[in-house]
């Protein structure tokens, strides 16, 4: 595992998600998590704003906006979450693609 003291990978990087999806199991079940990420990163987001919204309208309505500094898990802006689905996807490996140079047989 990555991060551990003795752990060859102690960061993120290239070389450790290469390792990850060497594993046909992580691969598979990466692609049935990416396949309802867009539903998960708009459900949180939504229930963000809907806290947010809440929030905003029980401060304006006891004229005291001082209880907003306290809330931390603003929702993001949609570029944001497009942002996060692309980094998500390009993560996962292109499948090998043959090679021009390849010769096949006749």
């Amino acid at each position: 595992m990555p991060y551990k003291k003795n752990s060859k990978n102690r960061t993120m990087n290239t070389n450790f998600v290469g390792e990850i999806f060497a594993s046909d199991e992580f691969r598979l079940e990466y692609e049935r998590f990416l396949a309802q990420f867009d539903d998960l990163l708009k459900g949180d987001n939504d229930k963000k704003l809907k806290k947010m919204v809440d929030l905003l309208v029980d401060c304006i309505q006891n004229n005291d906006l001082t209880k907003f500094n306290t809330f931390n898990r603003l929702p993001w802006l949609n570029i944001w979450l497009e942002d996060t689905k692309n980094i998500a996807v390009s993560l996962m490996p292109k499948k090998a693609e043959a090679s021009p140079l390849k010769k096949t047989k006749n």
